[in-house]
């Protein structure tokens, strides 16, 4: 079988998403996978119409997530990291508020055609429920590969979860420890994770990291709605940002995960009033997106050949 390392992740993601649904389903009437459709769709709803987060303990919240926003989400990363990532020697970042692994799944797509041989390790801060679902798809893109006769990436294998409600407990983790022994380059991810009702906890904890951490490099993004953009500019250390990135290109449709909507759209009753929703085009694109690299001035000045 071959496949293209786009096509590889999302396969994964809708094998891990097909088997996730029939879990949580597995009993329940056509009127009752509606129902659970519906809270998810609303609890969804907030990313686009309000300053509220939704509600991602719950386990069809994720699911539903991963099936219309991860895709986008891995190609905004996947621009940001592979213009700005320098780590030939290997290195760490730290991905706060991974949801089911946009970070990790982003480099796998740039590492798995490339043979690179140093590991990545990545760090992942969120929610018990998102991460598992995490697992999940990335058990999935092991087995893809192995069908497809690919090396796994180097990253593979090298992917740390936390399940911590803030960054305290990270610094206190031996694997927080190692990574600050390392010696290898660092970097700091937080994307889409500015919320009005969070903000108030998000910005020290990410401000936290930053010190904590002292990276080489961040990046940050928001989505284009008045107010979070601005949120994300108040953070402490963002004197050196390298501004906004230019609109992403495009990557088509997500073919894969749009059939696997419509399928579960016919486990549905016939006239489910939101049956339209799981029958629209999923995109590999973003177009709503402030996203913001920072480099502290020394290491920017290196890059320059300022020294």
């Amino acid at each position: 079988m071959s496949m293209s390392a786009q096509g590889i992740v999302e396969e994964a993601i809708v094998r891990a998403c097909r088997s996730k649904f029939q879990q949580l389903t597995a009993g329940l009437s056509p009127e009752d996978k509606a129902s659970l459709i519906d809270f998810a769709l609303v609890e969804l709803d907030k990313l686009r119409s309000s300053d509220q987060m939704p509600d991602y303990r719950k386990p069809a919240v994720g699911l539903f997530y991963a099936l219309w926003y991860l895709p986008s989400q891995i190609n905004l990363a996947h621009h940001l990291l592979i213009e700005n990532l320098d780590f030939d020697r290997g290195g760490n970042i730290i991905d706060f508020g991974a949801g089911p692994g946009t970070v990790s799944l982003a480099l796998a797509m740039a590492f798995i055609d490339s043979g690179r041989s140093e590991p990545i390790y990545v760090h992942e801060i969120d929610v018990d429920v998102m991460g598992q679902l995490g697992e999940l798809i990335w058990k999935e893109v092991y087995e893809v590969l192995r069908e497809c006769n690919k090396i796994a990436p180097a990253l593979l294998g090298h992917i740390h979860r936390y399940a911590y409600p803030n960054a305290e407990a990270l610094y206190r983790h031996h694997r927080w420890r190692s990574l600050m022994n390392g010696g290898t380059p660092r970097a700091v991810a937080a994307l889409h994770v500015v919320y009005g009702e969070n903000w108030d906890s998000v910005r020290p904890d990410v401000e936290k990291l930053w010190t904590k951490g002292q990276p080489d490099w961040g990046v940050f993004t928001a989505p284009d709605f008045p107010g979070k953009a601005e949120r994300l500019a108040a953070l402490s250390f963002l004197t050196q940002s390298e501004g906004v990135r230019p609109l992403l290109s495009k990557w088509g449709n997500a073919d894969r995960i749009t059939n696997l909507r419509q399928n579960i759209r016919k486990e549905c009753p016939p006239a489910w009033k939101n049956a339209w929703l799981l029958e629209k085009d999923v995109t590999w694109q973003f177009e709503s997106a402030k996203p913001v690299v920072y480099r502290p001035s020394v290491k920017a000045d290196r890059r320059a050949g300022n020294e």
